[in-house]
């Protein structure tokens, strides 16, 4: 009544079996597989990521390019609309002046 996988002490040995089943073989066989195209399927992955890094990038660098295009001709223009600004507000100041010294004079000559 003494168990063959036990030893005097008690203990339990596992032991190997020198053979190995074909269900074995299959199983580590898809496993591998599995992970072969796992490998393959995120370099597809991968290659496909830089591919759209890279148009992401050229597209994010034309907008930027066109941006300081814009910014530069609206600088440019904001610069003209002041100087015209400043150039009518000297116009309207001398206008200004004369009515002044218009108004001045009839004032005296009414005296």
């Amino acid at each position: 009544m003494s168990d063959p996988s036990m030893d005097d002490g008690g203990r339990r040995h596992w032991h190997l079996d020198k053979s190995v089943s074909i269900s074995h073989i299959l199983t580590t066989l898809v496993l591998l597989l599995g992970a072969v195209k796992f490998s393959f399927d995120m370099e597809k992955r991968i290659a496909l990521l830089e591919a759209n890094n890279t148009t992401q990038t050229a597209a994010v660098t034309q907008l930027l390019d066109n941006q300081r295009r814009t910014d530069a001709r609206q600088d440019v223009d904001i610069e003209a609309i002041k100087r015209q600004a400043r150039e009518d507000y000297m116009d309207l100041g001398k206008k200004m002046e004369r009515l002044i010294d218009y108004n001045q004079r009839a004032i005296r000559s009414n005296k």
